[in-house]
């Protein structure tokens, strides 16, 4: 319902990430008030997707059939980042061609947070009890995630 969704077929392709970029672009505020300007960045893909998708970001020409004689060979797509995560099939309903494009940390759909700004753990260590060999010590990380914004996020859909 939030317009973030794609139908993709069975397979990663130009056409497939050409919809996910134009979908990501449409969106509008709540209001209506006009296009976002949300930028896409990074295209997530699961180990099952991982080839496909570098061959798509990577190729320098793309080949079609002879039907499109003007249209140019240039690869359109050199500018997304790709990550890789195993765990996108792990979702409940989700399927190994599922991907997701994502924008850049200006409008995140999800934020990783931390407290006070401490992006590393903290290690705090000291001596042991004098009948007791060796130093113990402490590790402490607080961090979580957030939800951010819905629209910085496409999902492309597993269709058979």
């Amino acid at each position: 319902a939030n317009g973030n969704e794609i139908s993709a077929g069975t397979s990663i392709n130009v056409t497939n990430v050409t919809d996910a970029i134009t979908a990501m672009r449409a969106q509008t505020a709540d209001g209506d008030e006009g296009p976002l300007d949300i930028q896409p960045r990074v295209l997530v893909v699961s180990e099952a997707n991982e080839f496909a998708a570098r061959q798509l970001l990577e190729s320098t020409y793309l080949s079609r059939d002879a039907s499109q004689d003007n249209l140019s060979t240039a690869n359109p797509l050199p500018d997304l980042r790709l990550e890789i995560e195993p765990q996108l099939t792990s979702f409940t309903g989700s399927h190994t061609s599922d991907w997701y494009l994502f924008s850049g940390s200006d409008a995140g759909a999800l934020y990783f947070v931390t407290l006070n700004g401490q992006s590393a753990p903290m290690v705090t260590s000291s001596q042991t009890d004098f009948n007791t060999l060796g130093m113990q010590t402490r590790i402490i990380f607080d961090f979580g995630f957030a939800l951010g914004d819905h629209h910085a996020g496409v999902k492309a859909d597993f269709t058979p």
